[in-house]
């Protein structure tokens, strides 16, 4: 299999400076910044309908209460305030995949656990109703995508249901058996806090030549860090950020 080819910056939930993440407008921004990847979070509503989301509930980007498995799709649009209604606050992955289809964009689909006490049985329920969606909609994903996601049962289900989409791995605290799950679910990227980064573990990873992707980078001084460490690849928000060095 071969490596989807990772450029130097990626657009952190589309840009989300004056727009909502994750929202057809965040996406938009990213491409007119000159980005060619972004990374998005995906959930799935009550009835099942995969969309672009990073909390477990509405109340911060959408200003609705209630958890977004609580909701069925159209209702929440019904439902969005005044605002936001000539806007798409809210795209499936069909919409929001389309468009980056169209701006010939590459994709890092993060799939969020259920919620936070989840099961590794809903867990992976879940990644498999997005990523049956995902496969049936848009059959040559793997060529322009990959799956990332913090839980093991996630990767799990996408390395069993669907393996020529590639996957990488997250983690936000440090784990001594990383490079173990890498390999159990053959894993083509590592994708890291980069508050936990350390020259040390810059070279651990370095030694299994493995592609390092770090997020959320978003000041000079961190970015620059990040370079001192030799890291290639960069989650961010910024768009000031990615000129600085190209």
């Amino acid at each position: 299999m071969s490596h989807l080819f990772l450029p130097t910056y990626i657009g952190h939930r589309g840009l989300t400076e004056g727009v909502i993440e994750n929202s057809l407008e965040a996406l938009d921004a990213a491409y007119y910044n000159g980005f060619t990847c972004v990374e998005s979070d995906v959930q799935l509503t009550y009835d099942h309908i995969p969309v672009m989301l990073h909390d477990e509930t509405l109340k911060r980007t959408l200003g609705l209460c209630g958890k977004i498995s609580d909701w069925r799709y159209n209702d929440i649009i019904e439902q969005l305030p005044p605002e936001l209604k000539s806007k798409t606050p809210l795209p499936t992955l069909q919409q929001y995949m389309e468009r980056l289809l169209h701006y010939g964009m590459m994709f890092d689909l993060e799939i969020k656990g259920v919620h936070e006490n989840a099961t590794d049985r809903e867990n992976k329920e879940a990644t498999h109703i997005i990523l049956r969606y995902f496969q049936q909609m848009f059959p040559n994903a793997a060529h322009n995508s990959f799956v990332s996601s913090f839980e093991i049962p996630c990767i799990e289900e996408a390395h069993r249901l669907w393996p020529e989409l590639q996957r990488g791995f997250l983690l936000h605290e440090w784990r001594d058996d990383w490079y173990d799950i890498i390999k159990a679910h053959e894993c083509f990227a590592f994708i890291v806090n980069h508050e936990i980064l350390t020259a040390e573990r810059r070279e651990q990873i370095a030694h299994k030549n493995l592609p390092l992707i770090v997020y959320t980078i978003d000041t000079a001084h961190d970015n620059e860090r990040m370079h001192t460490l030799n890291v290639k690849h960069i989650i961010t928000g910024n768009p000031a950020i990615k000129n600085h060095f190209l």
